[in-house]
């Protein structure tokens, strides 16, 4: 079922376009990634399909009525109210109804203890954990997190992906993120905008299968010296980087139907070397994200 729908949304601070004719429907149940370079609009269009912020044109429809909490990257707060008094304040915007333990439960689980203490007496990583524990303890269908991984530890990290994930199986949740790592570990759909476009959609594995996406394999070459080999390699059509990861390996990026394969053999068989080993590397989200917002 379509839990929210999103019809050509724009959206402009300046006279250039921040947002442009957007359009994106997110199911039930879906984990949804929002990734872009900086400046690309990810924050403005999370404000905007949480309800937060109105677009220029276009429009965003919720389905029965949705309940929906919403993370921002850099949330406000009140420096001199203590952790617990915040947090009630957060939890009036979010979601009143959600008891009071509830949410220093989840403030306990990402690492905020002291109930007492100042609002400003925190670090930016343990005042947005206050905000994060008030929307993941929130009783909402649809989590809209803006970066919410920012100021977390490694351990922290993880511990908010599996949170996530599971959160996942009862709600609705599109996060954004720079880490590409982080949004394939935890998301089963992936946007990219770029420029104010979504110029990507669709799962990892489907991304990748696109024929258009570029190919990566692992070889190694032996017979001759690496560096020749690797100025050899270069010369090759439709090679488009070539890295040296150890004596005789290397690891090329090339354009796709380019008869690699075919092109290496003939290579070696020119220059009396031989290919002990050959492996195809999965094309990772980080290429594609490459690939998509530099076109």
């Amino acid at each position: 079922m379509i839990l929210v729908n999103a019809d050509k949304i724009n959206k402009s601070y300046t006279e250039t376009p921040l947002l442009q004719d957007i359009s994106l429907s997110i199911h039930e149940g879906e984990k949804i990634g929002l990734i872009g370079v900086n400046g690309t609009g990810k924050s403005t269009l999370l404000k905007i399909v949480a309800g937060i912020e109105e677009p220029d044109s276009g429009r965003v429809v919720y389905t029965n009525d949705v309940k929906r909490a919403f993370l921002p990257q850099h949330p406000e707060y009140d420096g001199d109210l203590t952790v617990a008094e915040q947090a009630a304040e957060y939890m009036a915007e979010v979601d009143p109804k959600t008891p009071d333990f509830a949410c220093r439960s989840m403030m306990t689980k990402l690492g905020v203890r002291d109930f007492d203490a100042k609002m400003k007496e925190l670090s930016g990583g343990q005042r947005k954990r206050v905000a994060m524990a008030a929307v993941l303890s929130a009783g909402a269908d649809f989590l809209i997190l803006d970066e919410p991984t920012t100021g977390l530890d490694p351990n922290q990290i993880i511990e908010i992906r599996e949170m996530i994930k599971n959160i996942g199986q009862e709600k609705t949740v599109i996060m954004s993120s720079h880490i590409l790592a982080e949004i394939e570990a935890t998301c089963d759909r992936v946007l990219i905008i770029n420029k104010g476009k979504i110029v990507a959609n669709g799962t990892t594995a489907e991304l990748r299968k696109k024929p258009n996406s570029d190919k990566s394999l692992k070889i190694k070459i032996a017979g001759g010296t690496t560096f020749d080999i690797q100025s050899r390699l270069s010369l090759l059509p439709n090679i488009l980087q070539i890295e040296i990861t150890e004596d005789q390996y290397f690891e090329i990026q090339y354009q796709p139907n380019s008869e690699i394969e075919l092109h290496l053999f003939n290579l070696c068989q020119q220059n009396n070397w031989y290919i002990k080993e050959l492996i195809p590397i999965e094309t990772r989200l980080e290429d594609i994200f490459r690939q998509v917002t530099q076109n």
